[in-house]
């Protein structure tokens, strides 16, 4: 009996989907595979950045700490001839020294930024308020009777003037600036406290913690790191002290000038 020639055998793709040839199932597969490495792209480069951003807000928290440490550290150098003084010649305990001083410190400086921000504020009120609707009015006006000008002359820009929607979004924006500037004053005034606590901390138990740092050090060793406490404390808290005294002479005079 004499066999036949037909077609070749059918192979698995073509077994899966009858009458699709091989090459077209191939390409469709290779554009899918395609598809997914980019999806695949996609996805790691968003996972990344949102990986940046956490480790970013880590950081951040983490050198928060040390730079409160080292804040802390310059305002007890600040206020250490004070306390010392006042427990010195005024018989105070040390912490009662230590708070009376900061205390005093911190009610300056809060009655400083009272002094500049009042105005601050009372001219941000005024200008939310009343200069940015009549300066967003006169604007629209402005640009309303140019484009009436170039529409007598034939040129026509379209409908003039500022819309109400877009004053009102201007408006708006102005306000989420105003209060991203009060969030941002409540927490500097936070880091301000945390960095007093930090002070007081030296201040009060600062010699004790000198003295257990040095003594975790080799023997010939202690006097060197001694020496360069002392050298610090002197250098650095002599300049930053002569430097809030001249601040405040020349912020005296200009202001009387």
């Amino acid at each position: 009996m004499p066999v036949s020639r037909g077609a070749p055998p059918r192979t698995e793709e073509e077994a899966d989907i009858p009458g699709v040839p091989v090459n077209v199932l191939e390409s469709d597969r290779a554009a899918a595979w395609r598809w997914i490495k980019a999806a695949a792209v996609v996805i790691t480069i968003w996972v990344s950045y949102q990986l940046i951003l956490v480790v970013q807000g880590v950081l951040g928290s983490i050198l928060a700490v040390p730079l409160f440490a080292i804040f802390g550290v310059i305002i007890a150098l600040i206020a250490a001839p004070p306390v010392a003084a006042l427990e010195h010649y005024a018989r105070f305990p040390r912490t009662l020294a230590a708070v009376t001083v900061l205390i005093g410190g911190l009610a300056a400086l809060i009655g400083l930024g009272y002094m500049i921000a009042s105005p601050l504020a009372t001219e941000a009120h005024a200008l939310y308020d009343e200069k940015v609707p009549y300066l967003l009015s006169q604007i629209s006006s402005s640009i309303a009777s140019l484009q009436g000008e170039l529409h007598s002359k034939g040129i026509n820009l379209g409908s003039g003037g500022l819309s109400d929607q877009t004053t009102s979004d201007i408006s708006s924006r102005m306000g989420g600036v105003l209060l991203s500037g009060i969030t941002g004053t409540v927490q500097a005034m936070i880091d301000i406290l945390i960095v007093f606590v930090v002070a007081f901390w030296v201040l009060r138990d600062g010699e004790e913690l000198r003295a257990g740092l040095i003594a975790l050090l080799p023997g010939r060793a202690r006097s060197e790191v001694d020496f360069g406490f002392d050298a610090f404390a002197v250098v650095i808290g002599g300049y930053v002290r002569a430097q809030l005294l001249m601040s405040l002479i020349l912020g005296t005079m200009a202001g009387v000038g």
